[in-house]
């Protein structure tokens, strides 16, 4: 809640402006989504999810190769995007509209690579209960929907003001920094067993030389700088849940790692450089 209310802060936008900005249907999956972010949060306080590094398939059923869980939950992004577009469902105001275009193309890019070149760089990952697998398809389906029925059909980004424009472009200069983070880290991470050996081992550069969670660190940056471009209720709910979702998972790594690795940095942080 916090996040979401200092974001639209920034924008210049009261809260219950964001909230009520977007369009009927849109806006009811985006205030379900934000109501869904409390409750992952709670949830998620002290039980991580179990994929990665958490991995386990008593109660939670089978299991599946990483590779194939990912590039499996994470595509409903990028098909539902090209199906909107193909099958008409698209507003003529909003493809006239070359923020929502761009907004459409960061949120792409995005999973163009964790659906494809992601799960290909990933070395030595354990598998994933097919039911986390199944959840996450869920989700990814469910936001790939709302995200493109407010930026493709209902909610268009008017840069009528030099404010308007200012947020905007920094929104997507913030989104671009988070990207890199993100993938950067998971580079280090996949490079950390580059030679094939097993075990935990301290990762090094980048981001990770303040935090334990540098991946989600630009994950949550990421989207937080979408929301502030795009400036509308769907975006925020989605930067929110990302936050209340992964944030807490980073604090699970840290305290994993500090256990696991006798002389782990003292001065790292979880997940937010120099506080958290």
């Amino acid at each position: 809640a916090l996040q979401l209310i200092s974001m639209s802060s920034i924008m210049g936008l009261s809260l219950p402006e964001v909230i009520t900005q977007g369009s009927g249907p849109v806006d009811l999956l985006a205030l379900m989504m934000s109501v869904c972010a409390v409750f992952t949060y709670a949830l998620t306080c002290g039980v991580a999810a179990p994929y990665g590094k958490f991995s386990k398939s008593q109660g939670w059923g089978p299991l599946i190769d990483a590779k194939v869980a990912w590039g499996f939950m994470e595509s409903p992004n990028i098909w539902v995007t090209v199906l909107m577009i193909l099958n008409g469902s698209a507003s003529q105001k909003c493809l006239d509209s070359w923020p929502n275009l761009v907004l459409m193309a960061i949120f792409c890019i995005h999973y163009i690579n964790r659906s494809f070149i992601f799960p290909v760089g990933m070395r030595g990952g354990k598998p994933m209960p097919v039911s986390v697998m199944f959840m996450a398809w869920f989700f990814c389906l469910y936001n790939g929907l709302m995200q493109c029925l407010s930026n493709l059909k209902y909610n268009v980004v008017a840069l009528d003001t030099t404010a308007d424009s200012v947020r905007f472009h920094a929104g997507v200069l913030v989104w671009a920094a988070g990207f890199y983070i993100n993938v950067s880290s998971d580079r280090i991470l996949a490079n950390l067993r580059k030679d094939g050996s097993t075990g935990y081992k301290i990762p090094r550069g980048g981001m990770f030389e303040y935090v334990s969670a540098a991946n989600y660190f630009g994950e949550i940056v990421e989207w937080s700088g979408y929301a502030i471009a795009a400036g509308n209720f769907p975006a925020f709910a989605f930067a929110l849940y990302t936050a209340s979702n992964i944030g807490t998972r980073g604090f699970a790594n840290h305290e994993f790692l500090k256990n696991k690795i006798e002389d782990y940095p003292a001065e790292r942080k979880a997940i937010i450089p120099f506080l958290l």
